[in-house]
């Protein structure tokens, strides 16, 4: 009596799902230092940073507060820098 495989399973089918894993890893690891070379845009509210460089923080809540008053639409950067300036 021959070997008997699971439905869909052949002889090669061990040896196909361990080639296709080492090429996925090879895939994965040969492109590694795709990241190394990323970076951030600017700021979007520079003034509200270089009062926060100099140590201003006041000066900072100021300025974020006329380039982006409150409100439902409030971009997410500014949400970051109100918290950032008030952690300061």
């Amino acid at each position: 009596m021959g070997r008997v495989f699971p439905v869909g399973a052949t002889p090669h089918t061990g040896l196909r799902t361990v080639v296709l894993t080492l090429l996925a890893l090879l895939a994965a690891t040969s492109r590694g230092a795709a990241n190394d070379d990323l970076t951030l845009p600017p700021p979007t509210y520079p003034e509200v940073v270089r009062h926060l460089a100099e140590g201003d923080p006041a000066a900072a809540l100021r300025t974020l507060d006329t380039a982006a008053p409150a409100g439902p639409d409030l971009p997410l950067e500014a949400v970051a820098d109100y918290e950032w300036v008030i952690q300061e």
